[in-house]
């Protein structure tokens, strides 16, 4: 993507938003956020689940400060080595949260019950596509049409875009409520003879 803003502009906000999580490194780590690469306009930043021993990756999201803060960053959700994007089907997490619209008591009786509350997922994407964070905030939000009514501009002052905030409800839906790790097993018939 060819940079439009003037680089300084961006690549200052960039450095600002490395040092607001240089200055609490410690505390995100602990957390298991991992800054994987910071060189302007990327960085990339791995999400594990510290609940499982040992920690696992969950997410890893690569953020694009390209013309950063006319339009909003870009997250997309990556490999954590090759760094190929991921469709959405890969993910570890689609980030689900609880319906607003479900009172939370109500939320709890039905996972009580051992079943899967209304819930709405952050991840969104059409099948065999990468997902997107369906978040304000984030460039894909709100280059998706049926966001047209939900400009950036209403919330670019609000700090709904800022990297950290985005981070944190990465965190909150993502790996963070990731405690367990389910196994499936599937029943495949393969043929050992091909018969002329």
């Amino acid at each position: 993507m060819t940079q439009v803003v003037d680089p300084a502009v961006s690549r200052a906000k960039f450095k600002a938003e490395v040092a607001r999580f240089d200055a609490n490194r410690s505390s995100y780590t602990r957390r298991g956020w991992w800054m994987v690469r910071a060189d302007f306009p990327i960085i990339e930043m791995a999400f594990l689940s510290t609940k499982l021993k040992p920690p696992v990756v969950v997410l890893t999201a690569r953020f694009d400060f390209t013309d950063f803060d006319l339009r909003p960053l870009s997250v997309k959700f990556i490999d954590l080595f090759s760094g190929i994007e991921l469709p959405a089907e890969q993910l570890q997490s689609r980030m689900r949260r609880l319906d607003p619209a479900v009172p939370p008591e109500i939320a709890a009786t039905i996972m009580a019950q051992g079943q899967q509350p209304p819930h709405l997922d952050l991840i969104q994407a059409y099948p065999g596509q990468p997902g997107f964070l369906c978040l304000p905030g984030v460039r894909e939000y709100h280059d998706h049409p049926a966001h047209s009514g939900d400009a950036w501009e209403l919330h670019r002052a609000t700090g709904e875009g800022a990297m950290l905030q985005i981070a944190e409800k990465i965190w909150q839906y993502g790996s963070d409520p990731i405690d367990r790790i389910g196994i499936e097993m599937r029943q495949n018939y393969a043929q050992g003879l091909i018969p002329a």
